[in-house]
């Protein structure tokens, strides 16, 4: 621990492998969060991958994922080219939490974009906040905190 002498634990394993690992011993579950700030795709999507597809048992309370414009549109094809669906994608952790839909399916006060999929949005927003899920988090960062905000259309896309 001589890099991380205020750590409990230091784990020398592959995220993904050591994930599933921790799902297999039963210690992933509703008050778990996995956040993934790396930016590297040998990292980012076995984790994702895995993380967005534990059962409902072992399901996380958050997932989330950080990264460029770029580094999102490239996470995005890798997800789908290892095979995740729109269901995993668009999982939602609890009614009513705020994510992005195929436009004219939500229910917040406002539905943001101009393609074929929008993500809810309200402002002020209510009291208390809504859970957010990684899609999102990941729209929320691309519109919200990248500047894409100003242009006149912002688009959702996952194909």
């Amino acid at each position: 621990h001589s890099r991380f002498p205020a750590a409990d634990e230091v784990v020398v394993d592959w995220p993904h492998r050591y994930l599933a690992a921790e799902q297999e011993a039963g210690r992933i579950d509703g008050r778990t969060v996995i956040t993934v700030l790396t930016h590297d795709p040998k990292f980012d999507v076995p984790l994702l991958e895995v993380a967005l597809r534990l059962d409902e048992t072992s399901r996380p309370g958050y997932i989330g994922a950080m990264g460029s414009r770029r580094t999102h549109d490239d996470r995005l094809v890798r997800l789908r080219e290892a095979g995740l669906t729109d269901e995993e994608y668009f999982w939602e952790p609890v009614p009513g939490c705020w994510t992005v839909r195929p436009r004219g399916t939500g229910g917040a006060a406002i539905q943001g974009g101009g393609g074929d999929f929008t993500i809810d949005f309200e402002f002020p927003p209510p009291t208390p906040e809504p859970v957010t899920t990684i899609a999102w988090r990941l729209g929320h960062l691309i519109v919200g905190c990248l500047g894409v905000r100003g242009r006149r259309s912002c688009r959702f896309s996952l194909g």
